[in-house]
């Protein structure tokens, strides 16, 4: 009987790992491409606006602040996205709405 309970759990932690798998694999092809658009100048180092639509120019000097402050936007940015995939893959807010289910 045990084993019929750790079947289900098992691919539960395989569905969860190609699913974040697949999400990471994304995440840096999205990041090389703009990553190539930057090297070419289509796109800003900033992310409010990703591609250059004028045709014109983009910005190609930043502040000194903006060179500063690039590391830890990308650490907040990592860390903000890893937050937001455990939140979805363990159904956190679903688990709370099911526990209020049970209570009530």
């Amino acid at each position: 009987m045990s084993s019929r309970r750790l079947a289900p759990s098992a691919t539960g932690n395989d569905q969860r790992k190609r699913k974040r798998q697949a999400q990471s694999d994304r995440d840096k092809a999205r990041n090389d491409h703009e990553q190539e658009l930057q090297v070419l100048g289509l796109a800003n180092p900033s992310h409010g606006s990703r591609y250059n639509s004028s045709g014109g120019k983009t910005i190609t000097n930043t502040s000194l602040l903006h060179k500063l402050l690039q590391r830890d936007k990308e650490r907040e940015r990592r860390l903000t996205l890893q937050v937001l995939r455990y939140i979805v893959d363990c159904d956190y807010f679903q688990s709370e709405k099911k526990s209020e289910d049970f209570q009530a």
